[in-house]
């Protein structure tokens, strides 16, 4: 590594060093530009810069940064810093961000994308596939929260066509995106079935549409789903982070009614914690265990949510706990916790399924 940088910074010493007459103006930059399309012409890119080193220049291929000598020898892939420490590359790259932000808002196909009215701003641009994975989790996030946004589809997968085709000709165009990405519609049977009921019109204008958002997507290179673009932030998201998203549209605790926890540690009293766990993580055993008796103390009380982390492993323990009355709960989850007790197997009755997926 340190050699790395060590040649890195040589490289970048010595086109400092290089003194051009004019190799800022127009003219050289222009220079460049011919020399990069006839040497790479594979390479596409925005537009070319001076860079802060004299006789270096930056080429803007989307948010990402590259440096190259005049000639159009070597080219660099790093970061430029000034002697304060400053990222001077990372400020470019956050400034390209925001401009390209503020670009595919204004050309965004708004006015023939899916508007999913919600109360929650900022208003998202979205891209998603119904079918990828991440664009379902994005997608269930943003209807949980109850987000506004506007999406546009990605044909991708191999049922992504006829899930779009249902979404396009429904008339409740929020309750068809909640049933294709809850998977209700993943069967081959109900596939079909969309495709035989659609009509010519509705296959017509789903292909009109997907034909239209192909054009914005190539003119951007997106190749991946999800992609959000947040105009008032001036943000471009792309994959589901959903640290990011949960920053923007937190969640707002003070709505839950506590007394509907599937567990409830303690009487009331003290403190009021929330707590999400699953019964077969080691992290939640520890500190579960070490919190325990400040519900006993009176100093807290704390309302327990299931979250199977560790999928069918976690859903045998939870199935078992949510099987027995709320009362008896709480002494299963210690037991499960301490070792002393192992999973049934025994399958959730429709009475806790339907508990565990509310609470879920």
């Amino acid at each position: 590594v340190v050699r790395k940088s060590l040649g890195l910074i040589a490289f970048l010493v010595m086109f400092s060093s290089v003194s051009l007459a004019g190799s800022g103006d127009s003219s050289q930059v222009k220079q460049v530009e011919n020399l990069l399309r006839k040497k790479l012409p594979n390479l596409h890119f925005d537009r070319v810069e001076p860079s802060p080193i004299k006789g270096l220049y930056e080429i803007h291929a989307g948010s990402n940064i590259i440096y190259v000598d005049p000639q159009v020898e070597h080219l660099v892939f790093g970061a430029i810093y000034n002697l304060q420490g400053k990222n001077l590359t990372d400020e470019k790259k956050k400034q390209l961000f925001r401009q390209l932000a503020d670009e595919m808002a204004r050309t965004f196909p708004v006015r023939s994308a899916v508007h999913i009215v919600g109360s929650k701003k900022p208003t998202v641009f979205l891209v998603a596939d119904p079918d990828c994975p991440y664009s379902r989790e994005l997608l269930k996030f943003l209807l949980s929260r109850n987000v506004d946004f506007f999406v546009i589809f990605a044909d991708m997968h191999r049922n992504s066509y006829p899930h779009i085709l249902y979404i396009l000709s429904s008339k409740d165009k929020r309750k068809a995106v909640e049933e294709v990405v809850s998977g209700k519609l993943d069967d081959e049977a109900d596939v079909q079935k969309v495709l035989k009921g659609a009509s010519d019109k509705d296959k017509g204008n789903a292909k009109r549409l997907l034909d239209e958002w192909n054009q914005w997507m190539r003119k951007y290179s997106i190749r991946g789903v999800p992609f959000a673009v947040i105009p008032r932030n001036q943000q471009v998201i792309q994959g589901f982070r959903r640290s990011t998203f949960e920053s923007l549209y937190p969640f707002d605790i003070s709505k839950l009614k506590l007394s509907d926890a599937p567990i409830i540690v303690g009487n009331g009293t003290g403190k009021k914690i929330v707590v999400v766990t699953d019964p077969t993580c080691p992290f939640c055993k520890r500190i579960c265990n070490a919190l325990r008796h400040l519900a006993k103390e009176g100093k807290a009380t704390f309302y327990v949510y299931l979250l199977p982390i560790h999928g069918d492993f976690s859903m045998k323990y939870i199935a078992d706990i949510m099987n027995v009355p709320k009362e008896d709960r709480v002494l299963l989850l210690e037991k499960f916790f301490e070792g002393k007790a192992s999973p049934s197997g025994k399958p959730m009755t429709p009475e806790a399924e339907e508990e565990f997926q509310k609470q879920l």
